[in-house]
């Protein structure tokens, strides 16, 4: 998805997420990618349930390093 295209989704399903939570919540707090957050925007404003009981948060102790 273009960032164009996730911009022009995103404003509309913000101004959704605002009448019901009173703010616009911003990607960067999460953990996951564009399509994840707009459904989940989706999913939030459906079920009257804020993103972080949805998604998990951005950690900053994150290293980027994974052991497999």
């Amino acid at each position: 998805m273009e960032t164009k295209e996730f911009n022009q989704i995103l404003r509309e399903k913000n101004k959704k997420y605002r009448d019901v939570f009173g703010y616009i919540p911003c990607i960067t707090d999460y953990s996951c990618t564009r399509d994840e957050y707009l459904s989940a925007l989706d999913n939030a404003v459906a079920e009257k349930k804020e993103l972080d009981k949805i998604l998990p948060k951005y950690s900053d102790d994150f290293d980027g390093n994974v052991e497999i």
